[in-house]
């Protein structure tokens, strides 16, 4: 499961809190190892810290060391651990440097993240992957805001690499001109692709010279797999590179609650779409051990709603056809989310 906050009521019981966790048939956490604005603390702790990390670092505000308990407890039974580490929407570096640019409503606003193609954010971010890497874990969640929005791409620094590679300037009011039969737009698309790409390459390599044991794992919006265009040209995102660069797990975002208000379909049909979506994963040459279905178990529009067991039993059941696949909840909590199909 991915944790995205441990509850306060096991402060003093983490070993209890993980035996509960391998008793119930799980074998993996993703723990959020960041802190931005707004998110609730791990065990409800204390911090002058308003956003920061739950790991030794001279790169970030400490929250406390977390990481250390918590691959402590889970290698009492066996669990593995995956840190779940975020990048261009870290709260500290949107403080400190500029976004990058996006283009909106005919004018250049702020975009979603700090800017790649600024040397000294990718600095920062490389230093607390490599912090990561010195510690005892299995692998590194890449959280899902590592990503290029269709409108983002517009800083100087930007335009003038894209200048520098490609002999044109990213025009918006050419670039978003009828942009789906648009050669300069998916070139755009592409090329930013192919930077994000680079990064995470960088990022990689300086993480497995510390820890060569260190396994990745990348989240998958749900669009990608079975409408790649969507997938490349809304968030410069792509299996197929993704694969070029050796990923261990792809994490498919499968949050049905989101998909049927997204798409305004019922919820068979979203199974449908999801089902659909698997199979073009497969499609890809992965291995069906590679890819894990992230299911949604509380409602992201209300976090205190836990979203009905039925439907989360049934999509648990669809994966299962498929053999060899993993899933795992999102946004896990409490030992109670665990549904009682899926996992007993």
């Amino acid at each position: 499961m991915q944790i995205f906050n441990l509850d306060s009521q096991y402060e003093n019981n983490l070993s209890e809190y993980f035996r509960k966790l391998k008793n119930s048939g799980i074998n993996t956490v993703f723990f959020r190892v960041f802190q931005n604005y707004g998110d609730r603390f791990h065990l409800g702790v204390q911090s002058y810290c308003q956003s920061g990390v739950y790991f030794k670092s001279q790169n970030a505000c400490v929250i406390s060391d977390l990481l250390s308990k918590v691959v402590k407890y889970a290698g009492m039974y066996d669990l593995k651990v995956y840190a779940w580490m975020s990048t261009r929407s870290l709260s500290f570096l949107k403080n400190k440097y500029h976004l990058e640019v996006a283009f909106k409503d005919g004018d250049f606003v702020e975009g979603y993240g700090v800017s790649i193609f600024n040397p000294d954010v990718r600095r920062e971010i490389t230093k607390l992957f490599k912090d990561l890497a010195y510690y005892d874990i299995d692998g590194i969640l890449i959280q899902d805001d590592f990503i290029l929005r269709y409108n983002e791409g517009f800083s100087k620094a930007a335009r003038h690499r894209f200048f520098v590679d490609t002999g044109h300037y990213p025009d918006p009011a050419k670039l978003f001109k009828d942009n789906r039969k648009n050669s300069f737009y998916n070139s755009w698309s592409e090329w930013k692709m192919r930077q994000l790409s680079a990064f995470l390459s960088e990022l990689r390599f300086a993480v497995k010279l510390i820890n060569p044991g260190i396994k990745f794992a990348v989240n998958i919006y749900y669009e990608t797999p079975s409408q790649p265009g969507n997938g490349l040209s809304w968030y410069s995102q792509s299996i197929d590179r993704y694969k070029n660069l050796g990923f261990s797990y792809y994490a498919y975002m499968a949050y049905h609650e989101q998909i049927s208000r997204e798409t305004g379909g019922s919820f068979y049909d979203t199974m449908e779409y999801i089902n659909k979506s698997i199979n073009s994963f497969l499609k890809y040459g992965l291995d069906e051990k590679q890819i894990i279905v992230k299911i949604q178990v509380r409602s992201f529009y209300n976090g205190r709603v836990k979203l009905p067991e039925k439907e989360i039993n049934i999509l648990c059941d669809l994966i299962d056809n498929y053999g060899k696949l993993s899933y795992a909840l999102v946004p896990f909590e409490r030992i109670s989310d665990i549904p009682k199909f899926c996992f007993y």
